[in-house]
């Protein structure tokens, strides 16, 4: 019995995350919301600064579509931002909550959807090959009616 119950401390306390890369990477294998937030949360306390435990986090409530989470989301985003200003996954993620917070509702608000084309822009400024951004910047267009711009995206772009 002695042996059994060394045999399993030993394999919890090998096992048990201890660094902000190991939760991060505990946090990428969970499905639960709930269990995701967690570990990040918890790498975010082992190393404040972490880029890639903040990234993770603010797409995570990017995903809940909720007005409280996609604040929360751009929190994440903009302390990523205020440590390396090019972060493209943070200039994207930002993006894309002000997209989602735009097209929640039947009808687009115009003035949201022309933040999350601004991130998208400086995103494409950084790589011009983010074909992720590009896409999402000519839909953007494309639903506050600015066809001009779409097509200008289109020529830039595509040929």
């Amino acid at each position: 019995m002695k042996k059994i119950i060394l045999i399993w401390i030993i394999f919890t306390l090998g096992c048990s995350p201890k660094t902000a890369e190991q939760f991060i990477k505990l946090g990428d294998r969970q499905k639960s919301f709930a269990m995701k937030e967690r570990n990040y949360e918890k790498a975010l306390e082992l190393d404040s600064l972490n880029l890639k435990a903040s990234n993770r986090i603010g797409y995570l409530y990017i995903y809940s579509k909720s007005p409280e989470e996609l604040d929360k989301s751009r929190k994440y985003f903009m302390k990523v931002l205020e440590i390396d200003s090019n972060n493209v996954t943070s200039l994207f993620g930002i993006g894309e909550t002000y997209k989602t917070e735009a097209m929640r509702n039947d009808s687009v608000n115009v003035n949201t959807l022309e933040r999350a084309i601004y991130f998208y822009s400086k995103l494409i400024m950084i790589d011009s090959n983010d074909v992720s951004a590009i896409y999402q910047r000519a839909y953007s267009y494309h639903y506050i009616n600015d066809s001009i711009n779409v097509i200008k995206i289109i020529k830039e772009h595509v040929t």
